[in-house]
């Protein structure tokens, strides 16, 4: 390598100094101060070569990864390879988004469903307050993610075309690169997965400028942020838009809005992320990220269109999440019915044993649901349960329909007596 820098990344000097491509001269007492994060970091990359090396890998999983061969099927195989070739040694993650969806309807339509992978504890955590819960769906399904994940490595370390295509990607990715915004050399292939942008040509940033988005505080780097007042973070959020091309969600400094930036504009939009507030300042600061977004002024209609819906505000201030709930709220207020939103059901040990599921409204106890998206399998399941939850818990629900917004007044002229 050659003019080598006085500055590089933490993993990249130590690798140089074994290798001898880099010279001794190198102050390392510096780099350990500037890259405190490169110090410390642990490396997720599944390697196919080295599987039970990995720090996910554990004898429960080993248990598990037995049961995924009834999963896979002779595409997957293809897909494994293409990703090796495509994303180098970041490669589970992309292949596991592309086959998840089969993956999930497999196991669905097995008679023990997801607990196939767990027969005897049924996804039990740790007991707390005398009982132990289930773990919630997403954890559940990321626990599957990890284990075919796992499995993939097996079955890549059994393709010589598979294991030609990582040695050669790996070679690629192990080169010296600088950094486009510290200038400092470090190897694309010492980078976490997680901070990994999605294309096998954009891997253009160290691991402690991307990690600034997250957590400058705890870095150990002097960057001004912006100012606390509340006009000044105002004119942070609409810039940031403006600089990103679209309106971010509220974990605006994490990496998945970042994957989203054009290449050529990441730079400036990481150097800008450096020095906001965090999402938690700006809710404290304006009650809600969606009323951030509008009194930034990055909002036309006042609604933010998000993957699940559209988000947007009642005349009462309440967040909603359709336009459809804004009607709903808006007529509860004009009507002076007290409501609260999203009110908890009860615990349930089958029904509802994280305590996370949640109505639309409560009036005096009633609880309220708007099904706005009935006919949907998934969704008329989900409907069910809350039917049966409401039910055991002996709660009034008042169950709303699309087609009830053209008349809420008979539909809900039962709340006004309640009230009254």
């Amino acid at each position: 390598m050659k003019d080598i820098p006085q500055k590089m990344s933490y993993l990249a000097w130590q690798d140089g100094l074994r290798t001898g491509n880099i010279p001794t001269m190198v102050d390392d007492a510096s780099v350990l101060d500037r890259h405190p994060m490169e110090r410390e970091k642990t490396v997720f990359v599944l390697d196919p070569r080295y599987p039970k090396n990995s720090p996910i890998w554990n004898d429960e999983r080993r248990e598990r990864i037995k049961i995924c061969p009834q999963f896979w099927n002779d595409e997957f195989d293809q897909l494994l390879v293409s990703s090796i070739e495509r994303h180098g040694v970041f490669w589970t993650k992309p292949f596991w988004n592309m086959v998840k969806g089969d993956v999930r309807k497999s196991v669905k339509k097995h008679s023990l469903g997801a607990d196939i992978f767990d027969p005897e504890n049924k996804w039990l955590g740790q007991e707390w307050e005398g009982k132990r819960k289930r773990w919630n769906p997403s954890t559940i399904w990321s626990e599957i993610g990890w284990i075919f994940q796992l499995y993939a490595c097996k079955r890549a370390s059994e393709f010589p075309e598979a294991m030609l295509a990582y040695s050669r990607r790996l070679s690629e990715q192990a080169l010296y690169q600088h950094c486009l915004i510290c200038g400092w050399v470090f190897r694309p292939c010492d980078l976490s997965d997680y901070l990994y942008l999605g294309k096998e040509d954009s891997v253009d940033f160290c691991h402690t400028c991307l990690m600034r988005m997250f957590s400058m505080d705890q870095q150990g780097h002097r960057v001004k942020r912006f100012s606390a007042r509340k006009s000044n973070m105002r004119n942070a959020l609409f810039e940031l838009v403006e600089l990103m091309g679209f309106v971010p969600p509220q974990d605006f400094r994490g990496i998945d809005a970042l994957r989203r930036v054009p290449r050529e504009r990441r730079p400036e939009v990481i150097l800008h992320l450096w020095k906001m507030r965090s999402a938690g300042e700006y809710k404290d600061k304006f009650g809600s990220w969606l009323e951030a977004l509008i009194a930034a002024g990055v909002l036309s209609d006042g609604c933010y269109r998000t993957g699940k819906g559209t988000k947007c505000l009642a005349k009462d201030g309440h967040e909603c999440r359709s336009l459809a709930e804004r009607q709903i709220d808006d007529w509860l207020c004009d009507e002076g019915i007290p409501h609260t939103i999203e009110p908890f059901y009860p615990y349930h040990p089958e029904l509802n044993p994280n305590e996370r599921s949640k109505a639309d409204w409560e009036v005096n106890g009633v609880f309220i649901e708007y099904w706005g998206l009935a006919g949907d399998k998934e969704y008329d399941r989900r409907m069910r349960i809350k039917r049966k939850l409401a039910k055991e818990s002996n709660i009034v629900l008042l169950e709303i329909y699309p087609d009830d917004l053209y008349d809420l007044l008979s539909k809900l002229e039962h709340l006004k007596r309640v009230r009254d």
